[in-house]
């Protein structure tokens, strides 16, 4: 088994990441405009991740009509690009996307478009959704509705409280998020997903009720929370930080199921059995996808919830020997000799 890199910290990893990402994204098709470029690594971003568990052909014909208008160079570009952001988002839940879109100084002023910061986001959040997570106490889920919802900065914080309370978002949260502007709401999209948020992303006007689009994350799908949200009970007093808006009726989008395989590995890490599920063509144009969960559902130097989803790139996994070298080799890496502390997910 190759020998772990040294352990970098965190906020070192995502600026490296974050400057090879600026760096990446300038040198991309040069000839176009920087608003045209990031829209479309957006959307090509979204339409793989999408497909990867649910084929849905629009969605196949718009990714395809946008990677053929770049040449070939810049075709291989967008994948590194999605690579890095997986890397900018792998330390804590937080808005990314968004930050970098106003950083490139390619936001459309005149229609007031701007992104609200992360330390904001996380303030706010904690202060409008701490009182959520009381439900948790008494229920199996919460809901929470974003009729705004941007590149998802808000939800990401709530997410990340629901983590520190070492609870799993996917099992304990479902939201939906609204946004006006297609390429705000992909955005959210994109982080969400990969963050294993189960949510229900509505491109739309929440003040004229004008739904366009919807995109449902692979962790709706997989946690069955269509059937989840039907079995709730029909309880008359809503909480107001239990706000769920209706499932709106928009056309049934034509999906193909087209749920990955995974193989299964076990590793006994320390007398604590660890299931590993890796999935080396989660989308064959990017990434794969690795879980690694505990049998007794307690916590883990990878996780304080006692379950991880990790996105990455094939290769990187393949090169140190392949999923269960690699989860040994990350846990060596964190494993400092000392009792699960845990401020980790």
């Amino acid at each position: 088994m190759a020998e772990p890199k040294p352990q970098t910290a965190p906020q070192d990893r995502n600026q490296e990441a974050k400057a090879a990402f600026l760096k990446l994204f300038r040198n991309t098709a040069r000839h176009k405009h920087r608003y045209d470029v990031f829209r479309d690594f957006v959307t090509l971003a979204a339409c793989s991740l999408h497909n990867a568990l649910h084929k849905e052909e629009g969605r196949e014909a718009e990714y395809m009509q946008i990677i053929q208008s770049y040449e070939e160079a810049d075709q291989k570009a967008f994948p590194e690009l999605l690579g890095l952001l997986i890397s900018m988002l792998e330390s804590e839940p937080r808005d990314i996307l968004g930050p970098l879109y106003m950083e490139l100084e390619i936001s459309s002023k005149d229609q007031g478009q701007f992104f609200t910061p992360p330390e904001l986001s996380e303030l706010m959040a904690r202060m409008n959704m701490g009182s959520s997570l009381e439900l948790l106490k008494t229920q199996p889920f919460i809901t929470v509705s974003e009729p705004a919802c941007g590149a998802g900065g808000m939800i990401l914080v709530l997410v990340k409280v629901i983590i520190e309370q070492k609870l799993n978002p996917a099992d304990k949260l479902w939201v939906q998020c609204i946004d006006i502007d297609r390429m705000a709401a992909l955005m959210c999209y994109i982080q969400l997903t990969l963050w294993n948020v189960p949510a229900e992303i509505i491109v739309g006007d929440t003040l004229r009720w004008d739904l366009r689009e919807v995109w449902y994350t692979p962790a709706h799908h997989m946690g069955f929370w269509d059937q989840r949200l039907k079995r709730r009970d029909d309880t008359p007093e809503i909480s107001e930080s239990d706000v769920a808006l209706e499932t709106p009726e928009l056309e049934p989008q034509n999906v193909e199921a087209n749920i990955a395989d995974y193989q299964t590995f076990t590793l006994d890490w320390k007398g604590q059995t660890l299931t590993i599920r890796w999935c080396p063509e989660w989308t064959p144009r990017v990434m794969a996808h690795l879980e690694i969960q505990s049998a007794d559902e307690k916590p883990h130097l990878i996780s304080e919830t006692g379950y991880k989803s990790h996105f990455i790139q094939k290769q990187e996994v393949v090169n140190i020997g392949g999923p269960v070298a690699y989860v040994t080799a990350w846990l060596e890496e964190l494993d400092d000799g000392k009792p699960v502390q845990l401020s980790l997910f």
